[in-house]
């Protein structure tokens, strides 16, 4: 069978989750955390290249929500409650657990955050976005800037600076750009929905150069398309212009890969490409509704190699 698509031949291994190891990703830096016991039994990070790899324990204090690096990993960022996020500082690659930063949200429930800077963090909470500078010697974490509305939910497109907020229940949606010192709004994005998009459904995008926003949305004969709104408009406003004809209905993932937006079907377990350079059928609003441009097929079978004290190794074939 011909595949168009594969994994790496390099994976990244860690730990697998268990009851004593949660694994987070953090997508903006590339990086693995294999978390044991809170950190108490070991913390393990891998990145892509081989030599990426810090090891180190802190104290165990409580379930870990989310845990990202500093962008030059001198600064590890720790969210355990929904009230509060830990900066504690590194040095040698290892924590320094009595210079630890505490950002305290005054009266909100924080959802996350997301490093604009080697010092600068935005902090997202349901009633605002703080744009917040970190000074480690004086351990002081000072808000700079931010902006007040109810968000649902967010997400992050680390490439871009750009966030998108989902705000009156996810019937509209704000897209951001968080860089330095700095919140811009962009023109909102109210997508036609009765419920409100959900935050799965939902991925941001650069394609040719333009930021993307990608959206699964059901069509009259029930099965998905993916609406695709280009930055492109006044202001880069979100502008209505390609539509994806699926031709299925189930659960989908969705990826950028050269520019070619690639949708991913579980219940068949194929994979369709998709090009918005090329022509396809464009209706009386402007949008260019587009067919894959080859038959949907899996990825190709991947198998890894597992440890063994044998000399040709055993290897163990991955479901995809």
């Amino acid at each position: 069978m011909l595949f168009y698509l594969e994994l790496s031949s390099e994976p990244i291994r860690f730990d697998a989750v268990s009851q004593l190891t949660n694994v987070f990703f953090d997508d903006s830096n590339r990086q693995v955390f294999a978390v044991r016991s809170g950190g108490a039994t070991g913390c393990c990070v891998k990145g892509p290249g081989d030599t990426d790899v810090i090891s180190f324990c802190m104290e165990d204090k409580g379930p870990i929500r989310s845990i990202k690096f500093s962008p030059n990993n001198k600064i590890l960022a720790i969210q355990r409650t929904d009230t509060s996020v830990d900066f504690v500082n590194f040095m040698n690659n290892q924590p320094q657990m009595n210079d630890v930063v505490v950002y305290k949200g005054k009266n909100v429930t924080v959802q996350g955050f997301v490093w604009v800077h080697a010092k600068e963090v935005a902090v997202i909470s349901n009633g605002s976005v703080e744009m917040v500078v970190l000074n480690m010697e004086k351990k002081q974490a000072k808000c700079m800037k931010s902006i007040s509305l109810t968000i649902n939910w967010f997400m992050w497109y680390s490439l871009g600076n750009l966030a998108l907020l989902a705000t009156n229940n996810g019937s509209v949606l704000l897209p951001v750009i968080l860089k330095q010192g700095t919140i811009t709004k962009l023109p909102k994005l109210e997508p036609q929905s009765d419920r409100g998009i959900p935050e799965r459904d939902v991925t941001l995008a650069k394609i040719y150069g333009t930021f993307a926003i990608l959206i699964l949305r059901p069509t009259e004969t029930r099965t998905l398309s993916v609406v695709i709104y280009l930055l492109s408009g006044p202001g880069l406003a979100p502008k209505k212009s390609h539509i994806l004809c699926l031709g299925h209905s189930g659960r989908f993932a969705i990826n950028i890969v050269d520019d070619l937006v690639v949708v991913h079907h579980q219940a068949t377990g194929t994979s369709m490409l998709f090009d918005i350079a090329m022509n396809g059928e464009t209706d009386s609003n402007g949008v260019v509704h587009h067919t894959p441009i080859t038959p949907g097929r899996p990825i190709k079978p991947f198998s890894l190699k597992m440890p063994s004290l044998s000399f040709d190794g055993e290897t163990k074939r991955c479901e995809l």
